[in-house]
């Protein structure tokens, strides 16, 4: 039913504004030293965001196209306005960085991961060399 709808949507967005916001809140002091290593972990968030944002256009459509991708990006300007009145102290930032990760896990294992049946090991392994490959030529960029 459409209100089911609008209370899938409520849900979905507020998770991802409250997530949006933590990271960017506690982003500023988590940032590698190296230009390098900074660049590559901007691209790959970036490209994090983009995929979220097709995914959510595919899931909600107009409803995420007019109203969702400005509550997000509210959201994170919220956490980045926050970040600049207020230093996270160590002990926020590592419980939220828990967080952030505890959700990640949940969401890539609720969406992201197949079952069995629909599991393919090539493109899990072609994920696994490429990470192992940035991991080793990267180790000695810090």
């Amino acid at each position: 039913s459409e209100q089911q709808e609008k209370g899938h949507f409520a849900m979905e967005m507020g998770i991802a504004m409250v997530c949006s916001a933590m990271l960017v809140f506690t982003l500023a002091t988590q940032l590698p030293d190296s230009l390098k290593l900074t660049t590559i972990f901007a691209l790959s968030l970036g490209l994090d965001l983009l995929s979220d944002d097709i995914d959510a256009q595919q899931e909600f459509g107009d409803r995420f196209r007019h109203l969702g991708r400005y509550l997000l990006a509210l959201a994170a300007l919220a956490g980045f306005g926050l970040s600049l009145l207020r230093r996270p102290h160590e002990v926020y930032i590592d419980l939220i960085t828990a967080v952030l990760a505890g959700f990640m896990l949940f969401s890539v294992f609720r969406e992201e991961v197949p079952s069995a049946s629909r599991a393919h090991f090539p493109a899990f392994l072609l994920g696994m060399l490429t990470f192992l490959a940035l991991h080793l030529a990267l180790s000695g960029a810090e």
